[in-house]
């Protein structure tokens, strides 16, 4: 579950500027953080009138940012947590090791 907010045009953003409704949800689970500020969200019991004119209603998701930056957002977060995770097994391992040959 994240702690998102929306400004007037529903846009996501991490951080509330003071004018922003606060939405929690787990619609955005599954993406970096800094993926979610490139999409819209429109959450049950609202209504947004996109510039075509239609009318999304709640639980309404859209990407205003390319694919390409989102893709980009979210290799570049699963390559750092790839990363932090050989880290720590190599941490680990050198523990073990150093405890086992203390015995």
């Amino acid at each position: 579950m994240k702690t998102i907010f929306l400004d007037p045009e529903f846009k996501c953003h991490l951080t509330n500027d003071g004018t922003m409704l606060e939405v929690q949800t787990d619609v955005f689970d599954i993406y970096t953080s800094k993926a979610v500020e490139c999409f819209r969200f429109v959450p049950k019991g609202h209504t947004w009138i996109g510039a075509d004119g239609r009318e999304r209603h709640g639980e309404f998701i859209q990407a205003f940012r390319s694919g390409e930056v989102i893709t980009a957002y979210q290799e570049q977060y699963e390559a750092d947590a790839a990363q932090l995770e050989a880290e720590m097994l190599a941490d680990l391992d050198a523990a073990f090791r150093e405890g086992v040959n203390s015995v």
